[in-house]
């Protein structure tokens, strides 16, 4: 969903990319943070060492071999990775549309 402004003159709901922008890296941020990122980061860091990053943090832990199961820390773990990446992905992609439209104005 993307961050709209009422015009009153217009009478209509318009895309802001500014507000976008800056919903979106608040949100990307967030993410960062619980990887072990600042806040400096966000301009010059990829989506693959976040994605990396997201993957050491809360690691994908499959079943093994020797059990049946998962312990419940390895299942949160693994939940906790597909969320994050499946979240990121989409802020990323997001983002980085609302910093070209701000650009390109």
């Amino acid at each position: 969903m993307s961050i709209r402004a009422f015009d009153q003159a217009v009478r209509t709901n318009l895309y802001n990319p500014l507000k976008d922008y800056e919903y979106l890296r608040e949100k990307l941020l967030e993410v960062l943070l619980l990887v072990g990122y600042s806040e400096d980061d966000v301009d010059s860091i990829t989506i693959d060492e976040i994605v990396n990053s997201i993957r050491e943090t809360y690691p994908y832990i499959r079943v093994d071999n020797t059990n049946d199961f998962n312990t419940e820390s390895e299942l949160v773990l693994k939940e906790m990775s597909i969320l994050l990446v499946m979240n990121i992905r989409r802020i990323w992609f997001r983002y980085n549309l609302a910093k070209v439209a701000l650009e390109n104005g």
